[in-house]
């Protein structure tokens, strides 16, 4: 099963969704049916406001000129905001998982972007500097952002966060056997599973449920992994 976002405010939120340190991995399996909701369509989201002012961004954008339908990733810094893209790495209609890695300790670290499990190419768009944001706690916002306005469209089978950067074999190894293979470290699991109910069940067990603002469950995604794609 998975959680099937409309494109217009659907969302998973979790509160608080603390990253309690600088580095950090985000997970998720999706089947996009176009980029989303204002082209910025939003798998995670941590904290208010939208790409740039919160803290974390993980989306899907296709540059608002439909030429790069990217992962991007940006990050909120005291001095401002870095951004990067990873082009060409969102492909509609098929089921995929997308993760980033980032390490946050020095302001020169770029992020590592996979698509299926394996490394991808990706460019810095805008240099951040400064010190990180670290106001915690914070919502994490599932495949939208605060403002309801950058709703993702399509279906997520699979959201995970960690707060360490995953390995490139750990990052295989969760695309190809799923995230019970990696536990160390893990702060958000969550996955569709059974009926649409108003809660996610926490499946790392550190009782944070989500709240449910999505109206269907789709039956084409099944299981904690996805080598396929």
């Amino acid at each position: 099963m998975s959680y099937s976002f409309d494109g217009v405010d659907d969302v998973l939120t979790v509160s608080p969704g603390d990253t309690n340190n600088e580095q950090v991995t985000f997970f998720v399996t999706l089947n996009p049916t176009s980029y989303g909701e204002n082209t910025r369509g939003h798998c995670f989201a941590h904290g208010s406001g939208l790409e740039g002012s919160s803290r974390y961004g993980f989306y899907l954008d296709d540059n608002t000129s439909g030429t790069s339908q990217a992962l991007s990733l940006t990050v909120s810094r005291s001095g401002g905001v870095g951004r990067w893209r990873a082009n060409s790495t969102a492909v509609l209609n098929v089921w995929q998982s997308a993760a980033v890695t980032y390490d946050g300790t020095l302001v020169a670290n770029a992020p590592i972007f996979y698509r299926n499990g394996a490394v991808v190419a990706s460019a810095n768009v805008t240099a951040g500097s400064g010190a990180m944001d670290v106001n915690e706690p914070q919502t994490m916002y599932l495949g939208n952002t605060s403002g309801l306005n950058r709703t993702f469209a399509g279906q997520i089978g699979i959201v995970a966060m960690w707060n360490r950067l995953l390995s490139p074999s750990e990052i295989a190894l969760v695309h190809h056997c799923g995230v019970r293979k990696v536990l160390r470290g893990l702060q958000l699991w969550y996955r569709g599973t059974g009926a649409l109910s108003a809660s996610a069940p926490d499946w790392t067990g550190l009782g944070r449920p989500a709240t449910v603002t999505v109206t269907a469950m789709s039956s084409d995604a099944t299981g904690d992994r996805l080598a396929a794609g």
